[in-house]
């Protein structure tokens, strides 16, 4: 058989999968926005559930259409309840504990059996020097946050989870502003980076002073999308 291939121009439509950790930031982001946003092709799943669950506990409105949302919030964290329960969700319970913290209210944070394993005390000890009081249990949930986080500089190991970064990261737009540095060698980076792009389509600019080691992120308002 003889194939003659010729110059040609490809043209379509590509629709990209969704994505669990861009759906998590997200949701987060747009919940922390003042006014109505639109998120298209989400990934629904046990975990984003939780993300949902627990931002309507800041307060915030989120109506399911499918696999679109349209999340609706104050700009503000104006707790409903005392508990959040992440289920089996890692970046949920600990970006959820970094939001809590810009409020001074004393929040309750656990999840499932696997889940009360997972450490979380370099993001407790990361929020106390900020001005938040926290407990746990031996460092892993359930774990308790009583803000109100002021700003200010801070340090934290890179080698156990990118996601304390992240929540650190995410919540301190909110504040006066956080100079962030993180120790040692950064885990799983592209996640980082992930969070960084998405605080920028929701109009936050985090400065890299140094890349995956230090960074500063003023006080800024997130913007709806």
């Amino acid at each position: 058989m003889k194939c003659k291939i010729e110059k040609s121009r490809l043209s379509g439509n590509i629709i990209c999968p969704p994505n669990k950790s861009y759906t998590h930031r997200a949701i987060f982001l747009a919940s922390l926005a003042k006014g109505k946003s639109q998120i298209r092709n989400v990934l629904l799943s046990r975990d984003t559930i939780a993300t949902i669950n627990a931002c309507k506990t800041f307060g915030v409105l989120i109506k399911e259409d499918g696999t679109n949302l349209t999340i609706e919030s104050s700009g503000e964290v104006k707790l409903q309840s005392p508990q959040i329960d992440a289920s089996n969700s890692g970046t949920t319970i600990r970006i959820s504990a970094a939001i809590v913290s810009l409020v001074d209210t004393k929040t309750t944070l656990t999840g499932d059996s696997s889940l009360r394993r997972r450490p979380m005390q370099p993001l407790l000890d990361a929020l106390e020097d900020l001005g938040a009081h926290c407990t746990s249990t031996d460092g892993k949930p359930p774990i308790t946050v009583k803000g109100k986080i002021q700003g200010g500089k801070v340090s934290i190991p890179g080698t156990v989870s990118s996601q304390f970064i992240s929540a650190l990261m995410i919540a301190s737009p909110k504040t006066d502003g956080v100079t962030l540095n993180i120790e040692g060698n950064l885990v799983s980076k592209p996640y980082l980076d992930a969070t960084i792009t998405m605080m920028k389509k929701f109009g936050v600019n985090v400065e890299i002073i140094d890349l995956y080691k230090k960074y500063k992120i003023l006080k800024q308002q997130y913007r709806r999308v």
